[in-house]
């Protein structure tokens, strides 16, 4: 074990408003305004506690699942091309605004705003993102693909793995390709995508491998996280909920927190993880 090492939960501080983040402060790296902090990083076989999912308020246009292929073989000594792999996840990348009431040192309550990243699971307008993301969101704004805005509302979270299902009404979007977490090997190139620091101009993307597997992080507040992908591409505040893209194009990860103290060790959440929950809380 690893003790003190800590971690931040990326979420892109918006206007002169900062929140932070009081939950799950430090295996996230979704992404709004605060932060978070990890106590400890470990090894474990043991898998976080289950946190009942919450009531769905609202019913999905569409109930269908995941596109998901089997893993692709890339071409020993052929480098892909790497602006291809973004350009082709970007359809299915959005950024998320949500609007939040905080308190100052005396107890007065002022509004905020955090950023997050979602992917796109279906063409009815479902979205999977991280819980710290929406957490006690009053409102959610999402920005699609193509630059238009439009009202999200929450369909239900997992917090006992840090994921959440966000519901917008406009249908035609184009689904995320969801591979395989568990044919990853250390080594394995991989690009994470995300809402950095909430720029303006569409999400950004860092290069770099899968670092280890099967990570466990304890988060300050006792949260344990367990079975993640560790990945040295940089992975920033308004990251989180974002995808993590193997070398064929595929989601195998959703990009979740990141080291706050030490260079390039961020994690994701692997897909064989987060697909059968996100799908267990919109009812697919």
């Amino acid at each position: 074990m690893t003790a003190g090492l800590p971690f931040d939960v990326p979420r892109a501080p918006r206007r002169d408003r900062r929140i932070v983040a009081t939950a799950l402060v430090a295996a996230l790296l979704a992404g709004g305004a605060s932060g978070a902090v990890v106590s400890s990083l470990m090894n474990s076989d043991s898998p976080a506690g289950e946190v009942a999912t919450s009531v769905v308020t609202t019913s999905p246009t569409s109930s269908s699942a995941p596109t998901t292929v089997p893993a692709s073989t890339v071409v020993a000594g052929v480098y892909p091309s790497i602006p291809e792999i973004v350009a082709n996840v970007r359809q299915s990348v959005v950024s998320i605004d949500v609007t939040v009431t905080s308190f100052d040192p005396r107890g007065r309550p002022f509004a905020g705003t955090s950023s997050g990243t979602g992917i796109v699971i279906t063409e009815g307008g479902l979205i999977a993102t991280n819980a710290h993301v929406v957490a006690n969101a009053q409102q959610i704004s999402v920005t699609l693909p193509d630059g238009t805005k439009t009202t999200g509302r929450l369909v239900g979270t997992r917090t006992s793995e840090d994921l959440a299902v966000v519901q917008v009404d406009k249908a035609g979007l184009v689904p995320a390709t969801f591979g395989s977490s568990s044919a990853l090997r250390v080594g394995d190139l991989v690009v994470a995508v995300g809402n950095a620091l909430a720029l303006n101009g569409g999400p950004t993307a860092s290069l770099g491998i899968v670092s280890a597997l099967d990570r466990t992080i304890t988060t300050s507040d006792g949260s344990s996280y367990s079975h993640l992908l560790q990945t040295d591409a940089a992975i920033n505040s308004g990251d989180s909920g974002g995808p993590l893209v193997n070398a064929s194009g595929q989601v195998v990860g959703i990009n979740s927190a990141a080291a706050l103290t030490a260079e390039n060790i961020g994690f994701a959440i692997g897909v064989d993880v987060a697909l059968p929950i996100l799908t267990s809380i919109y009812g697919g």
